[in-house]
């Protein structure tokens, strides 16, 4: 059965089993443990610790614990006197596919946001690679390659080489995170395009090319299908309501698309085969709450799960869903379930997000037949892989 690790209320890490059952303690006392991230290989887990409860209160610091609980390591404390990266976040971290290195985002006194990357086979200090934000990465299948997004330019950082950080040509600034075939060595990312557009290309880099497939105009977010065939999409003609509006799936060679979702879309995550597409769209007539769908990858057959309210974490990781989905991906390996943090409920009206005592760890079958199982009480949860 697959495992869960959430973050508690009260501070602790706990792993779980997807049913809720055979739950233990990982961490405990002092200290509070928030966004847990999971190795790929499911032997350890990143996490950041805020030691008196508050965000920028005392220091924040990284630490790496495995799976069975041992041999508990901080491999980053921030600078005195810096915050966390946003509200609620203390840091951002993203396993290599190796599982070797940790990247991870904190907040500097002299570069603002810094990427820091660490080795887990060495004892010494992570090494600093890019200031500047916003600011996101994401990784090459062989682990070799850093694609980075630092305010408006993008650089590749060759991490076989010390000094190996090229500064890749054109700007971008409408969109957030690169994305990194999982299946070959190709990359996605944009490039503005002029008077509100922005072009949609796929860099070729074990022959060197690079293609432009598709020319969108105003704010977009991709992230790639499980076989690197297909590129999802979802975008915004200048739309400030925080929402995309509709989704795509776009062909990755020839660029041909197809609109998959013709609603408001606040986030979307691949099923591990490719065949399905989950996202976040509003309840329906409501705008407190959100709702699950699953569509197929052709469009067909969408249906909708249980409305909820998220969490602050959970509503984090939504809005950067083009990020946050490549370190904490939603279904289960199995592609049987979606995992999130909130609480049930339909809400016409904006609110409050769910907190304390209010707010759980759920897990949904995606095929909508039941009710969302609270299976913990928490602010955040990740899969466990294996």
């Amino acid at each position: 059965m697959s495992q869960i690790v959430f973050s508690g209320h009260e501070g602790a890490l706990y792993v779980c089993d997807a049913d809720g059952g055979s739950q233990r303690t990982l961490t405990s006392g002092g200290v509070l443990c928030v966004w847990p991230s999971c190795s790929p290989d499911g032997r350890a887990i990143a996490f950041s610790v805020v030691p008196s409860g508050g965000n920028g209160h005392g220091v924040l610091g990284v630490r790496v614990i495995p799976t069975d609980g041992s041999a508990l390591r901080q491999i980053y404390e921030n600078e005195v006197g810096t915050d966390a990266i946003a509200s609620r976040t203390p840091h951002y971290a993203l396993w290599s596919p190796d599982s070797r290195k940790l990247a991870f985002i904190a907040q500097t006194r002299s570069g603002g946001l810094t990427l820091f990357l660490h080795d887990t086979a060495s004892d010494g200090p992570p090494r600093r690679l890019v200031d500047g934000g916003p600011l996101y990465a994401s990784w090459s299948q062989d682990s070799r390659f850093l694609l980075i997004h630092s305010e408006r330019n993008h650089y590749l950082a060759d991490l076989n080489q010390e000094a190996g950080l090229a500064r890749v040509p054109g700007e971008a600034t409408r969109y957030s995170a690169p994305a990194w075939s999982p299946r070959t060595n190709r990359v996605a990312m944009f490039r503005d395009s002029g008077r509100g557009k922005q072009t949609l290309l796929v860099g070729d880099m074990d022959h060197g090319r690079v293609e432009a497939i598709a020319e969108v105009d105003g704010l977009a977010s991709i992230g790639w299908s499980p076989d690197g065939s297909h590129i999802g999409m979802a975008r915004a003609v200048g739309s400030r309501s925080g929402y995309y509006e509709g989704l795509w799936v776009v062909n990755a060679d020839t660029g041909g698309e197809t609109q998959v979702a013709d609603e408001r879309v606040l986030a979307f995550f691949w099923s591990p085969d490719g065949g399905r597409i989950a996202y976040i769209t509003p309840s329906d007539a409501a705008e407190g709450s959100l709702r699950w769908a699953v569509v197929r990858a052709d469009g067909a057959d969408v249906h909708y799960l249980a409305d909820f309210r998220p969490t602050q974490e959970q509503m984090t990781a939504f809005m950067f869903f083009d990020q946050y989905g490549q370190s904490h991906p939603r279904w289960s390996s199995d592609g049987a379930s979606l995992l999130f943090a909130g609480a049930l409920g339909y809400r016409v009206a904006g609110g409050p997000l769910p907190e304390g005592r209010f707010s759980g760890i759920f897990v949904a079958d995606s095929d909508g037949e039941s009710t969302p199982r609270r299976v913990g009480s928490g602010t955040f949860a990740a899969w466990l892989p294996g």
